[in-house]
């Protein structure tokens, strides 16, 4: 992998109970109990924010028996390295892909994040906020219903792409946009995730991982190690 003191927890976006186990390694490796929570892939719609934070709030603390304070950011113009430093993780959940990397470029979030990330931040991603982790969002293309212009992700895991909700009907899918966008992908089920560190991933769940590379289709059972 890329020098870099990562530490991704990178979810495959099933229900609260699908992801109990990578939840609570997450809550293991905080050395505080500040998160901050970014809902904003969600369009604020069907699904509200206040919803996105309720749902947080009562679901993730399940997973440890530490005190958790959540914040929650729908603007991220007002985040800035400063404010950063009080938090101990960053949470950035699901819903459109191209939505949140739109506004992770439009509002300048772009670079603190990664600068965050390169340097040691704990960051967790469910669905969309794993997939922007990834080399290019382009594998869920199916997302942009708006014409959204940034496809290039933040390229944290050794030039691979990540597709998230994976149930075996979609190797045809990744085998053309591996053609098309020479991207090699991790594919996550909804039942598992990874996480991810300088020194690779390891998966975590009730699932395999699956890594596409070429013409080849390797499992990963949990608790085995994807070197990148």
């Amino acid at each position: 992998m890329q020098e870099k003191n990562l530490n991704l927890f990178l979810s495959g976006g099933g229900s609260e109970k699908d992801s109990l186990m990578l939840d609570r390694d997450f809550l293991k490796s905080i050395s505080g109990n500040k998160i901050l929570y970014i809902p904003i892939a969600m369009s604020g719609d069907s699904i509200t924010y206040e919803g996105c934070y309720d749902w947080i709030t009562s679901s993730l603390p399940d997973s440890t028996d530490l005190f958790l304070e959540i914040d929650m950011c729908i603007n991220l113009k007002k985040v800035s390295k400063e404010s950063l430093k009080k938090y101990n993780a960053i949470y950035v959940g699901g819903g459109n892909t191209y939505k949140l990397l739109q506004d992770i470029y439009k509002s300048g979030f772009i670079s603190i994040l990664k600068e965050y990330i390169e340097n040691g931040g704990i960051y967790y991603g469910g669905s969309a906020g794993a997939i922007i982790i990834g080399s290019n969002i382009a594998i869920v293309k199916e997302e942009n219903d708006k014409n959204y212009k940034y496809e290039e992700g933040l390229d944290m895991v050794q030039g691979f792409s990540i597709l998230c909700h994976y149930n075996g009907t979609q190797d045809e899918k990744i085998g053309k946009f591996m053609s098309q966008y020479n991207n090699n992908v991790i594919a996550l089920p909804e039942r598992t995730g990874l996480h991810c560190t300088s020194r690779g991933c390891r998966v975590v769940g009730f699932e395999s991982a699956y890594l596409f590379n070429r013409n080849k289709k390797i499992e990963y059972p949990e608790n085995s190690t994807i070197s990148l």
